[in-house]
């Protein structure tokens, strides 16, 4: 970890619950991520307030061929129900028009999970924000849910008609019978629009990640 970051992460780690460590590559080029995860301090769904947040973790990120290539993201955990957020992601208040398409994804999740599956009554709300930068978005957890990325198919198609993407669309049929984790929609830090979709790994991926560090 670079220097730039070593410092707040070591004065930090000391609240955290979890370290967990992630692997992004892209267009050739590899991001190491470590996040600091932190007990909710929002109780129970019932006992908390509508609305009330609570830090969950603290990404750092860097690369390793650049160390001047840093960034810090803080992710919230909101307290709300899934028919409250189902509102949220459909009014799309202060959400930039080129990212309502992505919006419009996680709403269709949502949406979908509340009508097949009427006992998802608690769900894990993340915003995130990184430090000097532009880029927010917000996740929803569906682990719990059983919905896999197929679930999603009609959404997706949508989304690519609008946004004309052709590579993920190849990327999203190997993955499609996978159990879907989570949802993150925003915009990055040239408020360009993206969503994430995050997957249950195999043995497969997780020795692929590991061989990205020889």
């Amino acid at each position: 970890m670079p220097a730039s970051l070593a410092d707040s992460f070591m004065a930090a780690q000391g609240e955290a619950r979890h370290i967990l460590l992630a692997i992004e590559l892209g267009s050739g080029d590899l991001e190491i991520k470590a996040y600091l995860s932190f007990e909710s301090r929002l109780g129970t769904v019932e006992s908390a307030d509508e609305g009330s947040r609570s830090p969950a973790m603290r990404g750092y990120k860097w690369h390793p061929r650049d160390p001047n290539r840093t960034r810090i993201n803080d992710y919230w955990r909101i307290s709300t129900t899934p028919q409250t957020l189902l509102s949220i992601l459909e009014q799309g208040e202060g959400v930039l028009p080129a990212a309502i398409p992505a919006y419009a994804v996680a709403a269709f999740a949502v949406r979908n999970a509340l009508a097949s599956r009427p006992y998802w009554h608690a769900c894990d709300f993340l915003t995130a924000t990184e430090q000097a930068s532009e880029r927010s978005s917000c996740s929803v957890r569906f682990y719990e849910t059983g919905l896999q990325v197929a679930d999603l198919q009609p959404a997706l198609k949508r989304l690519q008609e609008t946004w004309l993407f052709s590579d993920d669309q190849r990327c999203i049929e190997r993955l499609e019978h996978r159990l879907l984790g989570w949802i993150q929609v925003g915009v990055d830090g040239l408020r360009e629009p993206f969503v994430t979709l995050y997957c249950e790994a195999s043995r497969a991926d997780a020795r692929h990640a590991l061989s990205l560090w020889d």
